[in-house]
């Protein structure tokens, strides 16, 4: 398994916010869809299906931690889901690999990796070097 860099800010950070996801958590639980669940609990439909994603491959309680931390994933980590996901592995079992907190994410580097390949992941220091 890959390794995440670095945290910043973690833990459950109270709020409105987090109940809303850990009750959608709950729900989905319970076998309710994102959106049952974004009908039910009156939330934007996109925001609960990317809480879902998350659920499905972080579970609950990661799932509902603050999701207002920074998260930096190295480059190795950030190629491999890519490589993964060229390979026709889905998101959602990517995002479990690799502890990646939500599907957006994801996408991200596949678009930065169709624009420059591989050396859209290099780090600050090697890039320097050339």
């Amino acid at each position: 398994m890959h390794q995440i860099v670095s945290w910043q800010r973690g833990g459950d950070c109270g709020g409105e916010g987090s109940r809303e996801r850990r009750n959608a958590a709950l729900l989905f639980e319970q076998g309710w869809g994102y959106k049952a669940v974004s009908t039910g609990l009156g939330i934007n439909r996109q925001a609960v299906r990317d809480w879902m994603y998350a659920w499905k491959a972080i579970g609950t309680e990661q799932c509902c931690i603050c999701s207002s931390r920074h998260i930096a994933y190295s480059s190795e980590v950030k190629l491999a889901a890519v490589r993964d996901r060229l390979n026709g592995i889905a998101t959602v079992d990517v995002m479990e690999r690799y502890g990646i907190t939500n599907r957006n994410i994801v996408k991200r580097w596949m678009r930065e990796f169709r624009a420059r390949g591989e050396a859209a992941f290099e780090s600050r220091d090697e890039s320097m070097k050339s």
